[in-house]
């Protein structure tokens, strides 16, 4: 039998969560409008026996989804190097072998530091096909731009990445 001054101690215990936590960030000032994961499956089912984890629904309809973080039309500034989704804003979702359609997208007025003002809207896109998001994991998708070689591009590869002049190559590390 527990009594009413047994009920108001505090318990402890220690949380772990079973999704994947998915943010944006930019290495650039710009003025940000939209970022969105698109087309990842939106439902499925955790097992809590030993090496099972995650079983994805992946038939049927309606079993994708777009999750898009809005910043009105007229956008929100961001600094050099900030995070564009955290906190409130991450996108919290179920781990996956993402579908061959699944894409990042990111819309945003790149800042023209020369001339002192934003530059026309652009929309970013990168594919997510082959990627996996792992249970318990936080990803970054990051905004860079190269201007040397007159490029802005979504990193989906970490940082490890090769930029010439016409292309881009990122090699995905875990």
């Amino acid at each position: 039998l527990v009594t009413p001054a047994e009920q108001r101690k505090p318990v402890m215990f220690t949380f772990n969560h079973m999704l994947t936590a998915v943010q944006f960030q930019t290495h650039f000032k710009c003025k940000v409008k939209s970022v969105a994961i698109k087309n990842v499956y939106n439902s499925g089912t955790f097992s809590f026996e030993p090496r099972v984890g995650w079983s994805v629904n992946t038939t049927g309809d309606g079993v994708k989804s777009d999750y898009v973080v809005s910043f009105g039309d007229d956008g929100k500034e961001f600094k050099k190097d900030s995070m564009i989704t955290s906190g409130e804003n991450t996108m919290i979702l179920i781990p996956q072998a993402l579908p061959d359609d699944a894409m990042v997208e990111m819309v945003c007025c790149p800042y023209d530091e020369e001339n002192g003002v934003y530059l026309a809207e652009k929309k970013f896109t990168a594919s997510l096909k082959g990627k996996v998001w792992k249970q318990k994991k936080i990803i970054t998708y990051i905004l860079h731009d190269k201007k040397e070689h007159n490029f802005i591009y979504l990193d989906l590869a970490a940082g490890n990445v090769e930029i010439s002049k016409t292309e881009y190559k990122g090699y995905c590390y875990e």
